[in-house]
């Protein structure tokens, strides 16, 4: 994500954007767009004569137009500054980020702080295994330090989508509990 130009990571890291096939084609998660009416098709013949790329190039069509296309200019504008605490009001100056600031908002403030701040780190778009150091931070911290057993509580235990977040909003994430989640884990094993 933090590879993706114009701030696009970020804004899908943030807002749980679901993807359409052109917004994957646009972001270089996917290749070819293949209609699934298709597919029974292609799995066979590829069974039959194992060249790939001759029944994708056969199949694959004109994708429609990404929606995330269309947004970039406004994600730059939005997802640009590093300031995660006025992105809710920062989203609401675009009509066309309605639906995504909705799903803003019904996601755990925190974990939206975090993946704003942690997607702004340089080093997480140089290399993979960087981008994985710093999220393995937070997942060793986020039983104990995060919304993430609420949420667990919320969507798969009760089931009553209703979680009750540590913060109200953005605003109320303090810069130094995100900082804390990105500090690296040092371990004390006691003296021997």
């Amino acid at each position: 994500l933090a590879r993706l130009t114009g701030h696009v990571g970020t804004f899908l890291g943030t807002t749980a954007f679901r993807m359409n096939a052109a917004d994957s084609i646009f972001c270089k998660f996917a290749d070819h767009f293949i209609p699934i009416k298709f597919w029974p098709d292609i799995i066979r013949q590829i069974a039959i004569n194992g060249d790939v790329g001759e029944v994708l190039g056969k199949y694959q069509r004109q994708s429609p137009e990404s929606t995330i296309k269309k947004l970039t200019p406004i994600i730059e504008d939005v997802m640009g500054p590093k300031d995660y605490k006025q992105l809710d009001q920062r989203m609401s100056d675009y009509i066309e980020l309605g639906p995504s600031l909705k799903n803003l908002r019904k996601n755990s403030p925190l974990s939206v702080a975090f993946t704003h701040s942690m997607l702004k780190i340089p080093k997480v778009a140089k290399s993979l295994k960087a981008a994985l150091e710093i999220e393995y931070r937070y997942t060793f911290r986020a039983q104990e330090k995060t919304d993430f057993l609420e949420g667990i509580r919320a969507m798969v235990i009760d089931k009553d989508r209703n979680p009750s977040w540590r913060h109200e909003s953005l605003k109320d994430v303090k810069e130094e509990e995100v900082l804390s989640l990105l500090e690296p884990i040092t371990l004390n094993f006691g003296e021997h």
